[in-house]
């Protein structure tokens, strides 16, 4: 999805004061500012504020910055401006600030009059408007060039395409299915700062849905995709398999679009073991792994108390020690007299831990 930002643009010029008598060059102030927007207009929906000479501008630059919500200002000085000035309205607004240090000309010449430093001398109040940005704890990006500099300007407009994805990321929904995998910490995340930080909410959407989705696309648009994919690449899967992914892949863009989600994650080990979508794993012999894993755990008992770690809750069943028959006080259900359980576990072959298995040992 392409996403248009909406830029505030902030040109400033100190014309009139105590100090300053250059009033008469407010009509080309003005143009020169109006000139810049339009400049910036090709980067996105630009909000122009007008040029900006007084704390009262720069106040009304803040209200309509903020109600129109803008992804980034572009501040400017055609010529210095009190720091107080910005400050005013960069205080009072929340969006990211691009600072542009840039002119018409390349430098001034010994015959430029005030008509020309006076729209081409904004790098004097550069000092003060970082500094004001700096001091308030306000980021920033800084970009020196000319106005026509074609590296300035794709400078310029990669840091508002940057802006308009922050914003884009404010108001993003993603789906997530399923859960981590447990234990494992590189998939644990904070939601919620998530989307303090970074923007994103991320919204639980149940496998379920998908699995049910999943038998309801239509076999003619699988068909369609299958016919299509095939055109377009080589498909190196076995057809059945291939035609599963296909209406996998149908039934999640069906149920992401029917819910308005952005994007899309999912741990999908939720579905390996769902008949209707994933795979089934290898049968087991009947009883055959749940036999191995006992006798795996009393193995492990056996060996903690041989080592002198016995808990309370973990000692051996009285019929498994002392007095019990050989070979059968620690026999899984199913297993012959004689039989050793713990013959596969390292260790297990010891005499001593044998010997306790056996109810001999201590």
């Amino acid at each position: 999805m392409t996403v248009k930002a909406k830029i505030g643009v902030l040109v400033m010029a100190l014309l009139e004061d105590d100090y300053n008598r250059t009033g008469h060059m407010r009509p080309a102030a003005t143009a020169a500012a109006r000139d810049i927007a339009d400049r910036l207009a090709r980067f996105g929906d630009v909000v122009h504020a007008g040029l900006v000479e007084e704390e009262s501008h720069a106040a009304a630059a803040a209200r309509l910055f903020n109600a129109e919500d803008v992804d980034i200002i572009v501040a400017m000085e055609l010529a210095y401006t009190k720091g107080i000035v910005p400050a005013r309205c960069l205080i009072d607004t929340t969006a990211p600030v691009l600072v542009w240090n840039a002119q018409k000309i390349a430098r001034l010449g010994e015959d430029d009059g005030f008509d020309v430093v006076m729209l081409n001398s904004g790098m004097a109040g550069m000092p003060e408007l970082t500094a004001v940005l700096t001091r308030t704890g306000r980021d920033y990006t800084m970009i020196t060039s000319r106005l026509d500099d074609p590296e300035g300007l794709r400078r310029v407009e990669a840091t508002i395409k940057a802006a308009a994805i922050r914003r884009r990321l404010r108001t993003a929904r993603v789906a997530l299915v399923g859960h981590p995998f447990e234990g494992m910490t590189d998939l644990m995340f904070d939601g919620l700062s998530l989307r303090q930080d970074v923007g994103p909410v991320v919204w639980p959407l149940e496998p379920e849905k998908i699995a049910v989705r999943f038998g309801e696309i239509p076999q003619a648009e699988v068909d369609a995709t299958v016919a299509g994919e095939r055109a377009k690449y080589t498909v190196e899967m076995e057809p059945a398999l291939f035609e599963r992914s296909v209406r996998m892949a149908l039934a999640l863009e069906s149920v992401v679009k029917e819910h308005g989600f952005d994007a899309f994650t999912a741990f999908d080990q939720v579905w390996l073991t769902d008949p209707r979508v994933g795979r089934h794993p290898p049968r087991q012999r009947p009883g055959r792994y749940p036999q191995r894993r006992l006798a795996d755990r009393r193995c492990r008992r056996a060996a903690h108390q041989h080592r002198g770690r016995r808990q309370p809750d973990t000692r051996l069943p009285d019929h498994a020690r002392a007095g019990s028959p050989p070979g059968r006080g620690l026999q899984p259900r199913g297993r012959r007299d004689g039989a050793r359980p713990c013959q596969a576990i390292p260790g297990a072959s010891d005499p001593e831990i044998r010997a306790t298995l056996r109810g001999g040992g201590s």
